[in-house]
């Protein structure tokens, strides 16, 4: 009998988990894309199911495919060439993928100068339709949390340091990045992202520091968090080293900080954001020959108990509950409750009745509706709140301490 509740309360644990990564552990392959272009040029690997992970080489020389694989051991296959390796296989044990980039061959010797593109070898997937293989990350407003976790060892540093570097310009990184998503089809900003990074290695730092910029590639902004925030040792010292982290509140900050440097200003709803996609792997812009060895990959959202939902269920009234803080410096948190699909316009005026900010106007779905104003740029003062959801508008009065 306690054997049986045991299981039935294990079950019904691991019921508030979903696993959003597809295929963590490499088994189906990579589908290769071109180095410039991104198209596909085929999949390595042994299985006869489609890849759901693609393989970017961007601005490499060369590509990985057309290659014969070798065995280097039992279950393991390798793909490699001057300047890259790839080794994965059905009967790996020691590590599920292993990413390695040689880029000393790949610039011939010759340090590339500021401006010009670098070589990238790495992994990645759509976590969130369109084009998802695996269930999708619920918006951002509803799960308990979004843990992440991985395992990583560094196999080989080797780091060319001559006259001509700049550590500013040359460092090997690998990173873990995800796209923070707006996935509201109904929201003009439907599409647009920001990256929430996790690093794992820099040659430059044992434990590098959180980095907010913005990215001059893909126009957006990037946040990075701190190493420490997700592991208790450096990668540097040749050991398998955890990482595990509740991507959930920094994905929260994130946003937070995107809105205050006037990023995604399309919508300042939580429930418009997912997890989108993620990438893993080696940015390489110095001389080098850098490998790292991963397993254990895993991002699991948890839902909300039944306590942590009390009071959650489809709204019978339109509410606006009291912003938290206020009053407030220079952020509030705002809430409000639909009781059907509707078009809602959410809007901060100052006393004289001129608009100061829009932060929503679009269809939303029924539902409890949560997002983070910044008021920075605005004078100290009384705000007026409003909201119209269909043909009904409440307002609330709101006060901005500077």
């Amino acid at each position: 009998m306690k054997n049986s509740l045991f299981l039935i309360l294990l079950t019904t644990i691991s019921s508030f988990a979903q696993e959003l990564i597809s295929d963590p552990h490499f088994k189906l392959g990579l589908d290769v894309l071109h180095p410039q272009s991104g198209q596909s040029q085929g999949s390595i690997g042994w299985s006869n199911e489609s890849p759901v992970w693609e393989c970017g080489q961007w601005s490499s020389q060369s590509s990985l495919i057309d290659i014969t694989p070798t065995q280097p051991a039992d279950g393991l296959y390798e793909w490699s060439n001057a300047d890259k390796v790839v080794r994965m296989g059905p009967g790996a044990d020691q590590y599920d993928l292993y990413l390695g980039v040689n880029s000393d061959s790949e610039y011939d010797g010759v340090y590339r100068q500021n401006g010009q593109p670098w070589p990238h070898l790495l992994v990645q997937q759509r976590l969130s339709p369109p084009g998802t293989a695996g269930p999708g990350c619920p918006p951002l407003s509803e799960p308990a949390a979004l843990n992440f976790q991985v395992q990583a060892r560094l196999d080989s540093a080797h780091i060319i340091k001559k006259s001509g570097y700049n550590s500013s310009i040359h460092a090997a990184q690998f990173l873990i990045y995800f796209t923070v998503q707006n996935l509201n089809r109904s929201s003009t900003g439907f599409g647009k992202i920001i990256w929430l990074g996790v690093p794992v290695y820099d040659d430059r730092y044992p434990m590098p520091a959180k980095y907010v910029a913005h990215d001059d590639g893909t126009s957006t902004l990037i946040y990075t968090i701190a190493y420490r925030d997700a592991a208790a040792k450096s990668v540097q010292d040749g050991e398998w080293v955890a990482f595990h982290v509740d991507l959930l509140p920094y994905a929260i900050e994130a946003l937070q900080a995107a809105w205050d440097r006037g990023y995604l200003q399309e919508s300042h709803d939580l429930a418009d954001y997912k997890i989108g996609g993620m990438n893993m792997g080696w940015e390489a812009p110095g001389l080098s020959y850098t490998a790292m060895m991963t397993r254990g990959l895993s991002l699991q959202a948890t839902a909300k108990t039944k306590v942590d939902r009390k009071g959650e269920q489809t709204p019978k009234a339109f509410r606006l509950y009291p912003n938290v803080p206020n009053p407030f410096n220079p952020s509030t948190t705002i809430v409000y409750e639909t009781a059907k699909r509707t078009v809602v316009n959410l809007s901060v005026f100052d006393l004289s009745g001129r608009r100061v900010a829009q932060l929503v106007n679009g269809e939303q779905t029924a539902g409890r509706h949560e997002m983070i104003w910044s008021a920075d740029g605005l004078p100290g003062g009384v705000y007026v709140l409003s909201v119209h959801a269909g043909r009904e508008s409440l307002s609330r009065r709101i006060l901005l301490l500077k």
